[in-house]
């Protein structure tokens, strides 16, 4: 697969938005474009499984941040497969890699969790 060149965006998160990284779209009533979920409650989860929210096909992997790419997502054997990745199962440098409803890798560098949540978004689209 061959990736175009990366776009990066912050992205401000608050308890129960869904999220569309394709489109840098937040709302709270998500649907099926859209990658991820996040609950913001005392765990700190991001859900990813299918939802009406979330079109939940996503591969999500963690890879280190300073060697995130498409090419080390892909290679990744830290799978996430429980539909959701915690504050509390990452590592100091750890960011998480998401399949997106395009076909494009994201990488999530979490900034913050809780209320008022952030995360760096960078986005390698498919060439076509």
């Amino acid at each position: 697969m061959a990736y175009g060149d990366p776009s990066s965006y912050r992205l401000d998160l608050s308890p129960g938005v869904a999220v569309d990284v394709d489109t840098r779209t937040a709302t709270a009533e998500g649907g099926s474009g859209f990658e991820f979920y996040y609950k913001g409650d005392l765990n700190h989860d991001l859900f990813f499984g299918k939802s009406t929210k979330t079109f939940g096909r996503s591969k999500v992997v963690l890879v280190s941040l300073d060697q995130a790419s498409p090419r080390e997502c892909e290679a990744s054997t830290r799978v996430q497969t429980s539909g959701r990745v915690s504050g509390y199962m990452m590592k100091a440098g750890d960011a998480i890699c998401v399949s997106t409803s395009d076909g494009a890798w994201a990488v999530l560098d979490v900034l913050a969790w809780g209320n008022a949540g952030a995360v760096d978004v960078t986005v390698w689209p498919v060439r076509r």
